[in-house]
């Protein structure tokens, strides 16, 4: 599978998002640093800190911040997930879901994030992150 989806917006910088957290750009810019490359997404929820294997749907590569912004090239996998990621996107249509990033870190009382590592990726439905 070839098919390469660019420039999905990831993450929003410097402003609480759905559950009240403030992910800063200097921050996100440090998680960057070492951030596994590429990120491996998978579709719908995930607690564990390394994916399923046979949830592995695609990787987002060439991870970058624009403005306040976090975006990445999303490509699906030559695995049934990956097919399934495929068929989402190009017959339900893109707009439909959203990417939200998996990982840790630290949250102070203001909810802003610190220490953060990136996991993985998440494509869930659109309006849920």
């Amino acid at each position: 599978m070839s098919r390469m989806y660019p420039n999905k917006f990831l993450l929003q910088l410097n402003f609480p998002n759905h559950n009240g957290r403030v992910y800063s750009k200097n921050q996100i810019e440090s998680a960057l640093l070492k951030a596994p490359n590429p990120l491996i997404g998978l579709i719908g929820e995930c607690t564990e800190r390394i994916p399923p294997s046979g949830r592995m749907a695609y990787t987002i590569t060439n991870l970058r911040i624009e403005g306040d912004a976090l975006f990445g090239d999303a490509a699906p996998l030559d695995t049934t997930a990956g097919k399934l990621f495929q068929r989402l996107f190009d017959d339900i249509g893109q707009d439909q879901f959203a990417f939200a990033i998996n990982g840790s870190g630290n949250i102070n009382e203001k909810g802003e994030v610190s220490d953060f590592t990136f996991h993985s990726v998440r494509l869930v439905r659109a309006g849920q992150v």
